[in-house]
C-alpha cells in the first residue's frame, strides 16, 4: 500500500516513477540515457526539474494532465 501512496505523490506532480531511476546508481539507465538524443535527455532533464520546482511550491496538475492510475 505504501508504494500506491507514493506512485500518487508522483502523478499528482507529473512524474511517473520511471522518471526517478538514478543514471549515477543503476548502469542500465546509464547506457540507455547515453543512447538517447541530447535534446531528448535535456527535455527529461528539463521535466524533472519542473516537477521538483513544482513540488516545493505544492501545486498540483489539473486531473486531465496527470498521468492515469
Amino acid at each position: 500500500m505504501c508504494l500506491l501512496a507514493f506512485y500518487y505523490a508522483f502523478v499528482i506532480q507529473g512524474l511517473r516513477y520511471d522518471d526517478l531511476y538514478d543514471p549515477m546508481y543503476d548502469l542500465d539507465v546509464k547506457e540507455a540515457l547515453n543512447r538517447l538524443p541530447r535534446e531528448i535527455v535535456d527535455a527529461k532533464n528539463q521535466y524533472l526539474l519542473c516537477a521538483m520546482d513544482l513540488f516545493m511550491k505544492h501545486p498540483y496538475l489539473p486531473e486531465d494532465l496527470q498521468a492515469s492510475l
